[in-house]
């Protein structure tokens, strides 16, 4: 029952991803950080719910730069750079 269990919150942390990775990518085109901002912090806790720390991890520091909180200001350079690492984490995480 576990391995099912595991399975099943795996499966949903699959579909639940799977829908604001392109979301953020429209944000990110369309320069609204803020919104960048509350996607990651969506994927964020997500990923802390399944134990996916380092996906978490890029997607707080996605989440802080779009709000501005990093050590400069928002940059698509900066965004597209760490949403590609989320992009990349997240298929290695599906091919496990």
């Amino acid at each position: 029952d576990d391995i099912e269990l595991t399975k099943d919150l795996y499966d949903k942390y699959d579909n639940t991803i799977k829908k604001p990775l392109p979301s953020a990518s429209k944000a990110l085109e369309a320069k609204d950080f803020p919104a960048l901002a509350k996607v990651a912090h969506a994927m964020k806790g997500c990923a802390l719910n399944i134990g996916h720390e380092s996906f978490a991890t890029v997607a707080k520091e996605l989440e802080y730069l779009g709000k501005g909180m990093g050590p400069e200001p928002p940059a698509v350079e900066n965004c597209s750079a760490l949403l590609a690492n989320l992009n990349a984490i997240f298929e290695e995480f599906l091919k496990a």
